[in-house]
């Protein structure tokens, strides 16, 4: 089950401007949301930078 704090994360990454091909921006502030999100096979990341959804995670956010 995802927690709330998770699913807030994925709404907020879904607000962010996509820069392409679903990924999003995240500021150094920002990357430890990234590190300490629970469900990782729900994102993927590159560069300590930028983070998208994966395929799982495009499913769960439909039902969310």
């Amino acid at each position: 089950m995802i927690q709330d704090k998770d699913r807030n994360f994925l709404s907020l990454l879904l607000r962010s401007p996509d820069k392409g091909d679903g990924w999003r921006s995240v500021s150094n502030m920002l990357w430890p949301l990234v590190d300490g999100f629970g469900q990782k096979e729900l994102i993927e990341t590159r560069d300590n930078a930028f983070v998208r959804l994966s395929e799982k995670g495009k499913i769960v956010m439909e039902y969310i």
